[in-house]
């Protein structure tokens, strides 16, 4: 109703500009219809107003009619007017001069392109009315809680028919108390560490937070201590209920007692989730971001969904919570989370007095052939043995198997992309790099060299690994462990809260030395 208003108002306009010129011959709108009434056979002026009368009178029972009607019978009332106007004026067609049939034919002119619009916009009105339908039902079938994380009934079609995982009542409520029991552990986490953040807050520290200072002048803060090594993350099935291949998106994040903030190992959002196949099974580990300090317990998370046709078909995988002590046991180990469907195995291995290595970059040097024609990957180890010799103790840096492409994945000038950069090294051992190219069938290793690297306390190193005819540079930043981030917090505050105390208290330069004790004392309890 209000577009066809708008319409009339317009159409009013238009015949007020026609109207000026009859005012200007000196005859008003009135005495035309007098006129008209009079006798319709007089002058051509007269047949003017007959006509702007005429049109005026139609718009008259435009605009009433659409108080009455619904906004969609605007155009067709439109088109009666208009079909009407155009048998009328045939009869005084004749009698209008060049003038009047001008305007004739321009009004005729916007009265078509009125009617076209009036369409465009009922087709319009008539597919956002369809699309509103659509998600309405959409957000409505969203909104529905499935606590079933497979159902076997699914309401979305899907392009690849997948085979449908059984499960018993057993198996809902155990998932129904998984998630109870995550939800308390992040409500004893919010009472406990509230203050640290948000649960889901991610660490903010620097794994190269002391590489710049200058070695023999390494603050006391920085910490030589024991860490996790994280070397892989497997998905099995359980009592073959889990079905491969699936789509995995989640979060995978460990917990120390430096900040108590999330250190993300695996995130991957809806839109950018992982395949697993039975030749596959591992996340693609992206972290940590810092070495997972490992002198308290160590608190681990695990939250993955399984990827459906549409978001409202996903369903939950596994939600889990796993203290790790590790206590005083070395070597390779691993934590294991599981429920009703999968199992989670964690490849790790504690570490003792070790500090965190930064991969900054790893450069093919220009001049040579590019060695990863048909892909590679490049590996590091801390551990004594040789990589080859000991495959679950490899630290993967960049697979071109784990890429969509098959290919290397590379930025501009031969540097390469690498999916994890940090990495702990124990001080009485050396960090040691494996580059391999794989040959054509990508089933063999066609060439492949190794570069060590022995741990420093601070600064960076460089190294140059041949292979084949190829050189690639590496280069590697080292830095001490944080322990608490309260450490660094109050590191550079302590003079300068002195320096303020001296100048509000006026006391004497020389008795702040009679402070310094007491600051090396407090830092010593601190540390130890």
């Amino acid at each position: 109703m209000m577009r066809v208003t708008i319409v009339a108002a317009h159409l009013m306009s238009c015949l007020s500009n026609q109207r000026t010129v009859y005012m200007d011959e000196g005859q008003s709108s009135a005495e035309t219809h007098e006129s008209r009434m009079m006798d319709k056979g007089k002058s051509i002026s007269e047949g003017k107003s007959s006509m702007e009368t005429h049109a005026s009178r139609i718009l008259d029972m435009m605009v009433l009619e659409s108080d009455d009607k619904s906004e969609l019978d605007g155009m067709t009332n439109l088109c009666k007017y208009y079909k009407m106007l155009e048998f009328e004026d045939e009869k005084v067609l004749g009698e209008m001069t060049a003038e009047n049939l001008r305007m004739y034919y321009k009004f005729r002119r916007e009265l078509l392109e009125m009617e076209a619009s009036f369409r465009e916009v009922r087709e319009q009105n008539e597919k956002d009315d369809l699309r509103w339908e659509q998600d309405k039902k959409e957000v409505l079938r969203c909104c529905r809680t499935d606590l079933t994380p497979f159902s076997p009934q699914d309401e979305v079609e899907e392009e690849e028919e997948e085979e449908v995982t059984e499960f018993t009542k057993s198996d809902k409520e155990e998932m129904e108390m998984e998630d109870r029991l995550f939800s308390g552990k992040r409500k004893d986490w919010e009472s406990a560490w509230g203050c640290c953040g948000d649960f889901e807050d991610s660490t903010v520290l620097s794994p190269m937070h002391f590489t710049h200072c200058t070695p023999g002048l390494i603050p006391y803060a920085a910490r030589s201590v024991s860490t996790l090594q994280i070397y892989s993350l497997k998905i099995v099935g359980t009592d073959g209920k889990l079905k491969l291949p699936l789509h995995v998106y989640g979060v995978v994040a460990a917990r120390d007692a430096v900040d108590y903030n999330r250190n993300i190992l695996f995130s991957r959002r809806r839109e950018d989730c992982q395949k697993l196949t039975p030749e596959d099974p591992f996340l693609h580990l992206t972290g940590p971001s810092r070495a997972i300090v490992a002198v308290d317990h160590v608190d681990f998370e695990v939250q993955l969904k399984v990827k459906g046709a549409t978001r409202s078909s996903d369903r939950a995988l596994i939600s889990r919570c796993f203290t790790y002590s590790g206590g005083c046991h070395e070597g390779l180990d691993t934590a294991i989370f599981s429920n009703c469907f999968c199992k989670v195995e964690l490849s790790l291995e504690r570490l003792t007095k070790t500090v965190q290595a930064t991969i900054l970059s790893v450069r093919v040097v220009e001049g040579g052939p590019w060695p990863f024609e048909y892909g590679g990957r490049i590996v590091c180890s801390s551990s004594p043995q040789e990589v080859m010799d000991s495959l679950a103790r490899q630290v993967v840096l960049v697979n071109s198997r784990c890429s969509d492409d098959g290919e290397m994945p590379m930025g501009t000038d031969g540097y390469l992309a690498l999916s994890r950069h940090v990495v702990s090294v124990e001080l009485e051992e050396s960090l040691q790099f494996v580059i391999q190219a794989y040959s054509q069938s990508g089933d063999a290793i066609a060439r492949q060299g190794r570069v060590k690297f022995r741990p420093e306390y601070c600064n960076v190193s460089r190294g140059i690994c041949e292979i084949g005819d190829s050189m690639v540079e590496i280069n590697v930043a080292w830095s001490k462990l944080v322990t608490k981030k309260m450490d660094i917090l109050l590191e550079g505050h302590v003079l300068m809260v002195l320096v303020r105390w001296m100048l509000w208290t006026t006391v004497p330069v020389t008795q702040i030395y009679l402070f310094v004790p007491c600051m090396w004392f407090v830092k010593l309890q601190n540390l130890y």
